[in-house]
């Protein structure tokens, strides 16, 4: 798995598949045939949605968050 760019605190979570029972269960729905994902409510940290687009290079995944604490933290894990 490519990681490059990705914190070490979300790397880290990424080797070692620490994923919550909700992310879990999300992650194991999609297959590779899904390059269009839309996932409400986005992870801690993003962590689920960065796997997802890790996993397949050519998906495209949009996530939605309303709380200003859950984009905080996305946006100090991701540069946009």
């Amino acid at each position: 798995m490519v990681t490059g760019g990705i914190p070490q605190d979300i790397r880290e979570i990424l080797q070692n598949n620490r994923f919550s029972q909700s992310e879990r269960n999300g992650l194991t729905l999609i297959t590779p045939l899904d390059l269009s994902v839309y996932s409400p409510g986005i992870s801690t940290g993003g962590v689920a949605e960065i796997k997802m687009v890790l996993d397949n290079k050519q998906r495209r995944v949009t996530a939605t968050t309303i709380d200003a604490l859950g984009i905080a933290q996305v946006r100090s894990t991701l540069k946009f």
